[in-house]
């Protein structure tokens, strides 16, 4: 018999070994304190604006409520700013911020609130501790994650890379400038880079980056009970500022199931990724409607698939770390899948999207390919850029500085037509 008990709970323990890892995902979305261009966002003069921008994020609230889905919506003080003169959301019980934080009847269950902050211009008249402190004088309640940050800048010396943006936040309790209400950034989100996003730190895992000022100092963890916790956000797709399809979304999060139940990628691991979303699109058309698809194409994945708010997943990653003892996880986006018996079909299409295109062309299905290099071309036949590619299964190249118009990106023996808006 104690044969038996043993030999079954050595089964028990295989089997749980052997699990599928899960994916950790959630939707996020920026503001932004921009005054001007074909974007900005008015928030704080423009009170039809506002509250256009605010009823979307209210009906966005409803859906994920409806759809079991997760949100954190990350904000700047002009967006608070503005619900607190234009829905007197200190005594008011309805204003978009504590609606949305308080969706099902616990705030944070649904949709945490982060507060969100950068050094750069325009010039912020608070600061961070003091963007927390007007959350919750809305109503509704501040988290404790870093809603976005800078990790790299071409500009800092001696090395390209500056830690300054974020270590400001982690080691004490902030101040808070103005209101002297401090606070402290336990959880890190969406590392970014200056220029804007042509070095973000895209990455699977949760770790602790230390504060050298190096980018190899960044991706080494380093075990501290004061130091925030930095989460991935996976390859970051977002939802599009055009109105294209999404369905590669969809095949992003598809593959990456797909890799995760096979063993394509190591089950050792803690999985974690984000849908991305921009206020500034919320008065697009049909861009709601192209979110909702996206969640529900997601909820047909549940099971490795599984809905969490940034809090939430580091209270998973906790458990997951003191069941399995191991302290931190890192996966790179696009990092190529292990062997482990999984046959790479070479013959698979290679697929770029989104198109029409903005910012980034993304590119998958290149890993077993030969391939080592992707050229954009004009119509005329001219060689705009050649782009030497990392031999990862995900690239991205980026195209903000390409005039508005048709190109040729010419990969492997595919030619594929582009615009860019």
């Amino acid at each position: 018999m104690k044969k038996i008990i043993t030999i079954s709970i050595l089964l028990g323990v295989l089997s749980t070994k052997a699990q599928t890892p899960k994916l950790y995902v959630n939707i996020v979305s920026h503001n932004e304190m921009t005054s001007t261009g074909a974007y900005a966002e008015p928030y704080d003069t423009n009170p039809s604006f506002f509250q256009a921008t605010a009823d979307t994020a209210r009906k966005i609230a409803d859906m994920v409520y409806a759809k079991g889905a997760k949100w954190n919506l990350e904000t700047c003080q002009k967006f608070v700013f503005a619900s607190m003169t234009q829905e007197s959301a200190a005594t008011s019980m309805v204003d978009v911020l504590e609606y949305c934080n308080k969706k099902g009847g616990t705030a944070g269950a649904y949709i945490e609130i982060d507060p969100r902050y950068k050094t750069s211009t325009p010039i912020y008249t608070l600061d961070i501790a003091d963007v927390a402190h007007m959350i919750d004088s809305t109503g509704a309640v501040a988290s404790h994650n870093l809603g976005g940050f800078l990790c790299w800048t071409q500009s800092a010396t001696p090395n390209p890379f500056t830690g300054q943006d974020w270590t400001l936040y982690q080691n004490v309790n902030y101040p808070g400038a103005r209101f002297h209400k401090p606070w402290k950034a336990q959880v890190m989100w969406g590392p970014g880079s200056s220029p804007p996003h042509k070095h973000d730190a895209n990455n699977y895992g949760i770790w602790q980056p230390s504060n050298a000022n190096d980018s190899i100092g960044f991706y080494s963890h380093t075990p501290s009970s004061t130091n925030a916790w930095l989460q991935g956000n996976g390859c970051s797709p977002q939802i599009p500022d055009s109105n294209v399809s999404v369905q590669w979304i969809v095949n992003y999060f598809r593959d990456i199931t797909n890799k995760l139940q096979t063993g394509a990628y190591p089950p050792n691991k803690f999985y974690v990724a984000s849908i991305m979303t921009n206020f500034k699109h919320y008065s697009l058309v049909n861009y709601r409607q192209r979110l909702t698809t996206v969640v529900d194409s997601l909820n047909n994945m549940l099971g490795t698939i599984v809905w969490a708010t940034i809090s939430q997943k580091q209270t998973a990653f906790n458990a997951w770390r003191t069941a399995n003892s191991i302290d931190y996880s890192q996966w790179n986006c696009g990092q190529a899948p292990i062997a482990a018996g999984v046959q790479v079909n070479n013959n698979n299409k290679i697929d770029v999207f989104p198109n029409p295109i903005s910012s980034e062309i993304n590119i998958s299905g290149l890993y077993g390919k030969s391939i080592k290099s992707a050229s954009i071309y004009n119509l005329l036949g001219d060689l705009i850029r050649e782009v030497l590619l990392t031999g990862n299964e995900y690239e991205k190249i980026n195209v903000t500085d390409l005039s508005p118009g048709c190109y040729l990106l010419a990969i492997g023996n595919q030619k594929i037509k582009l615009l860019k808006e």
